[in-house]
């Protein structure tokens, strides 16, 4: 048996524990060095399914630089698009759209208890579907499934601002006058937790000498769904599935502007554009922002602009020793951690887990990744185009109004009609009309 160093090149270290910040960031840097070796012609092939269902079909893939470019052809030469790709892309999602799984919850006997919990286990299914826009999400969904063969969702609860608030007052014991939160009153067993008094006979709202409330804004926070895409995930590529994958990180790009809301304005201070960097998967993600559709050409990197950004990766461990209750951290440019904890969902045993799925269009024996039926449409869309335009060409030439005639030819009259038979006096050195 062949003897392997975890210290050698392609090998990861995994982070000690959820407070080792140079662990963290060193194990998500080694896993954006060794991704590229499988992701490559992953992302190159979803890219191109993209500018195709856009309407860019006259390109090439320049190994090189790895983007597309706009094949370089003659002036004269037409670039047809007739877009077959497209429409049956469009008739696919469509189907999919249309399809709603059967979730509904079924009371487990005829005790008026458990119909009653079944129907408010429904309506409660139905906020969130609501909240986390489930709907508007759908169509998303259904184009990076159809395009790229995957799409990953992540579901989330979110406290942040965009969620809203909400004000909670503050109680004051008449007793002793002690001010106190909900929370801490609950705590103590519904008294005061200084003098005893119990709630109802010796509390009042708290106000201020000017009769304002005391108290405090609470976010209220909701449910949310976001989806990921192989431009920007990254696990264990050699597992069946990515349930069996140790981590799972998201990378992206966010503006400072971002960061300064999210984690502050001393966080933002310390980020510097260039720590972030710019991958492959990262420039196509970003460039789609900026490509028109129905163009000949490809937006270049020269035309990526915009506020500056900074990288921001959020890594998931699954439960293990080293992390019994799995770990969350997310990392700002690369050098900063902002986040590390513990992983705040838990089935209903109690196990945390990673609240990541994975939505494949066909399943591939070996590999994580799924495929998609549009890899295999695109090169007969490419056919398609190259012979319209040779058709096209064709008929430009054959009814051309104005030809070119060397000296010497006997050529007195054309009629520009197809397939018409051109006599003309061989000369020597005179080339045919």
């Amino acid at each position: 048996m062949p003897s392997y160093s975890t210290q050698s090149p392609g090998f990861l270290t995994y982070p000690k524990n959820k407070g080792d910040d140079d662990g963290i960031i060193k194990f998500a840097d080694d896993i954006r060095e060794i991704a590229p070796s499988y992701r490559l012609e992953m992302e190159r092939a979803a890219m191109g399914n993209i500018l195709f269902w856009l309407g860019l079909h006259w390109i090439k893939f320049d190994n090189t630089a790895r983007l597309y470019r706009p094949i370089r052809l003659k002036r004269r030469v037409p670039r047809t698009v007739t877009n077959k790709f497209a429409s049956i892309i469009a008739s696919s999602a469509s189907r999919l759209i249309s399809y709603k799984p059967p979730l509904t919850i079924n009371p487990g006997s005829t005790d008026a208890d458990d119909v009653a919990s079944a129907e408010v286990g429904d309506k409660i299914r139905q906020i969130i579907e609501k909240e986390a826009m489930l709907r508007e999400h759908k169509p998303l969904a259904a184009l990076w499934t159809l395009l790229t063969g995957n799409c990953f969702p992540v579901a989330s609860y979110d406290m942040g601002p965009q969620s809203g608030k909400k004000f909670i007052p503050f109680d004051q014991c008449l007793e002793c006058q002690m001010i106190s939160s909900p929370v801490a009153v609950e705590e103590a067993g519904g008294v005061c937790p200084k003098c005893g008094s119990e709630q109802g006979q010796g509390f009042q709202m708290a106000v201020t000498d000017k009769g304002k409330p005391i108290g405090v804004d609470q976010p209220l926070g909701r449910h949310f769904l976001e989806l990921k895409t192989v431009f920007n995930t990254y696990y264990d590529y050699e597992v069946p599935m990515i349930e069996d994958s140790p981590y799972f990180m998201v990378s992206e790009q966010q503006s400072l502007q971002w960061v300064k809301e999210t984690y502050g304005k001393a966080v933002a201070d310390k980020m510097t554009v260039d720590t972030s960097g710019t991958d492959t998967g990262e420039y196509y993600a970003r460039s789609l922002a900026y490509t028109s559709s129905g163009a000949s050409r490809y937006v270049p990197a020269s035309g990526i602009r915009g506020e500056p950004r900074i990288r921001v990766a959020r890594l998931w461990m699954r439960a293990s020793d080293s992390y019994p209750e799995g770990m969350y951290s997310v990392i700002l440019g690369g050098s900063e951690v902002v986040e590390s904890m513990d992983i705040p969902y838990h089935d209903e045993k109690g196990r945390p887990f990673i609240p990541i799925s994975h939505i494949k269009f066909d399943h591939v024996p070996g590999r994580t990744y799924g495929k998609t039926r549009a890899d295999d449409i695109r090169p007969k869309q490419d056919q398609r185009n190259r012979l319209e335009s040779i058709l096209e060409l064709h008929s430009r030439r054959m009814a051309s109004s104005i030809w070119l005639l060397a000296e010497g030819v006997g050529v007195s009259r054309i009629g520009g009609e197809q397939g018409q038979f051109l006599r003309y006096n061989a000369l020597a050195g005179v080339p045919p009309p």
